[in-house]
């Protein structure tokens, strides 16, 4: 049964005890903008834009046409097809944003020196975080009562062959990446241990991401970058 807020039609989809165990989809959660592909208004085509899937069902048995295994929870080097949804979209005054506090763009570090690098963030409900193992991209993304993405960022460290080097990086090869699991001081800053760094350029980078390490989904496409870069010596 669909029930209705007091003074409001929009269906209560809370009220739906059950539905979270049922295998039918629920009416009241169908999304009716995704049967548009985008296409249809003259004024909100662009040239060369790509029409979008449409679905009149969720999309809830798009992996059943993907030739790749289900998601499982592990982080498969192979690839595979996820079912589960997007979840809970923050609005635009709680989208995160990330800047390192320590080193700083362009520093000089000590050669095998390790250090205490800074990451200070906003609007975001750090600490919170499951097992990179067995739940990876495993739930949908959640909000705490404040409407902030519960997560936490990594810190990830690449070599360079120069602080302008032209070529690109290979994500598949870096020298450090490390979740930041703990909850952000009084200043909003997470603090981890970095081991010494051997001579050469480096690029150090922020990747927040939710509770199940998932890139966060924001609500708007034009937008500033959540995340920070720098590049040290």
């Amino acid at each position: 049964m669909r029930t209705f807020r007091t003074g409001s039609s929009t269906p209560d989809r809370r009220d739906d005890a059950d539905a979270q165990s049922s295998l039918t989809l629920v009416s009241s959660v169908i999304a009716q903008g995704f049967t548009n592909d985008g296409t249809s208004s003259p004024t909100q085509h662009v040239a060369g834009q790509t029409p979008s899937l449409t679905s009149t069902n969720n999309y809830i048995n798009f992996c059943g046409n993907s030739s790749l295994p289900l998601a499982t929870g592990n982080q498969i080097s192979t690839g595979f097809c996820n079912p589960i949804v997007m979840g809970a979209i923050p609005s635009t005054s709680r989208m995160p944003s990330a800047k390192f506090t320590y080193p700083r763009n362009g520093d000089f570090l000590a050669p095998n020196a390790p250090m205490i690098l800074g990451l200070a963030i906003i609007n975001l409900s750090t600490g919170s975080f499951t097992n990179e193992e067995t739940n990876y991209m495993s739930a949908p993304q959640q909000l705490d009562s404040d409407g902030t993405i519960k997560g936490h960022p990594f810190v990830v460290i690449e070599e360079l062959t120069d602080p302008s080097q032209p070529s690109l990086t290979d994500p598949n090869k870096f020298t450090f990446c490390k979740g930041l699991t703990g909850v952000a001081d009084s200043s909003g800053v997470l603090n981890s241990s970095v081991p010494g760094l051997q001579p050469g350029f480096y690029r150090m980078s922020s990747m927040i991401v939710a509770i199940n390490s998932q890139p966060v989904a924001l609500p708007v496409v034009q937008r500033g970058a959540v995340d920070d870069a720098i590049f040290v010596s």
